[in-house]
């Protein structure tokens, strides 16, 4: 794969910086602690297993190219509802209009996110049933399935680090932290299986010095069978950071057994080493977000591009130096925007502000937009947020706590409103769509 040199990428860096096309004072958000929760189900420390580790596996790396299998073209594929989850409560599902669908009582759900839960079939107005994929501690670390009002184990995952399936199809992909035999490093195991056929043996594992594990990204099936799975490596058992560390962007085939490198973890040259930390990765796997951490290259700037085209790489570098970074990267389905939370340290210790961003991502319309996640042109009411998904090609959603401690998925759109060419946009304010935390979509 032909990838822009560094020194490419410094010159668009410059070229493409915007300024900002709304700005507001800063209202900084609440203690770290609060705001660890968005990142939770990534960074969560499991319990581990007991024993030895396997030994590590070394996986065939090889340039990318065609998979073996066509995978039909998901752009476009919109939601049929939004999972969301109510502490003491189950999940709940919503329709496009925010309207109560159905609720699925799952007292032993472990951890309400994204990355532990998946609706593993195609989802129909009153539906009243699963099935529902989720991890639980309960009785043992194991992931679940409830189907027809029934729960069981689908297999045990002690140490899960994280869990993703294939939208509407009941296939799934997740990785283990295994308790290495020797030392202090990092072991960790990806397996993919489906609700038939849970999977027996991991397909790679690996053992990094740093403390990088396996962290599934997006698993690609046709017909109900497992095809390939996106992952990254992401650091392993820490907490209280704004955004979730993580290097590279590879593709696993089931069909050949190899690994595809399509962002690595570092590079060098005569510049210096440079890392690749993605943020955000398109639903139909077209597109990829990432911020870079090298001489001379603000980690808070957000590149995107193309996966197949690296040469199409776009930047925002924004005119305030955020010091925390950048992340929690969103597409919109047809992947015109691209929405990303940064972060700014405050003026007290562990006080952080979110801000919200939007760009189109052909780099050139939609200029550069800016919002405090916290209160001003957001939302007065919102003490922080971040961006979860796109409910359509217009509407994005956002996690958020309110002033009064409740936390919603909020509506904000349409985002064609806000980013303008000239950067001017209309100061569209969040609205609460469903109470509770974001789960995830379910699809038709």
């Amino acid at each position: 794969m032909k990838r822009p040199t560094l020194a490419g990428l410094s010159i668009l860096f410059f070229a493409l910086a915007c300024s900002l096309g709304n700005s507001a004072v800063e209202t900084p958000t609440p203690d770290i602690d609060l705001l660890s929760t968005a990142v939770s189900e990534t960074l969560t420390a499991m319990p581990t297993p007991e024993g030895e580790a396997p030994e590590a596996s070394t996986p065939t790396v090889v340039a990318p190219q065609a998979t073996s299998t066509e995978i039909p073209e998901a752009q476009g594929f919109l939601p049929a509802g939004v999972m969301a989850w109510m502490p003491g409560g189950g999940v709940t599902i919503y329709d496009p209009q925010g309207q109560y669908v159905v609720d699925y009582a799952l007292p032993d759900l472990t951890f309400p996110g994204p990355s532990f839960i998946h609706y593993a079939g195609p989802f129909e107005a009153g539906a009243t049933d699963g099935p529902l994929v989720y991890f639980s501690l309960e009785g043992g670390e194991a992931l679940k399935v409830l189907d027809g009002g029934n729960s069981s184990v689908f297999t045990a995952a002690p140490g899960l680090i994280a869990m993703v399936g294939a939208p509407a199809q009941p296939v799934i992909a997740y990785s283990l932290f295994v308790v290495p035999q020797i030392g202090y490093d990092t072991s960790s195991e990806l397996y993919v299986g489906t609700l038939d056929a849970p999977p027996v043996d991991p397909i790679l594992t690996i053992t990094n010095e740093e403390g990088y594990a396996l962290y599934p990204l997006s698993v690609e099936a046709v017909d109900g069978q497992p095809v390939g799975v996106w992952y990254t490596t992401q650091l392993w058992g820490i907490g209280n950071v704004a955004f979730a560390p993580q290097r590279g962007l590879y593709y696993f085939d089931i069909a050949s057994g190899e690994v595809e490198i399509y962002l690595p973890a570092t590079e060098s040259n005569d510049m210096g080493e440079f890392s690749y930390s993605p943020a955000g990765f398109s639903s139909d796997r077209s597109w990829v977000a990432y911020t870079m951490h090298g001489p001379n290259v603000a980690p808070y700037s957000m590149f995107w591009q193309p996966v197949e085209d690296p040469d199409q790489v776009k930047s925002v570098m924004p005119g305030i130096n955020y010091d925390i970074g950048a992340g929690f990267g969103v597409f919109s389905p047809n992947n015109q925007y691209l929405a990303w939370d940064t972060a700014n340290s405050g003026t007290q210790l562990g006080m952080v502000t979110y801000y919200l961003q939007i760009n189109s991502t052909d780099g050139v319309s939609g200029s550069f937009s800016l919002f405090p996640t916290a209160g001003s042109l957001l939302a007065p009411d919102l003490v922080f947020a971040w961006p979860v998904g796109w409910l359509d090609n217009e509407v994005l959603l956002l996690e958020g706590q309110l002033a009064d401690g409740s936390t919603h998925v909020m509506h904000f759109g349409p985002v064609s409103s806000v980013v303008s060419l000239d950067g001017s946009g209309e100061a569209i304010e969040a609205e609460p769509f469903v109470p509770g935390k974001f789960l995830g979509f379910v699809y038709p």
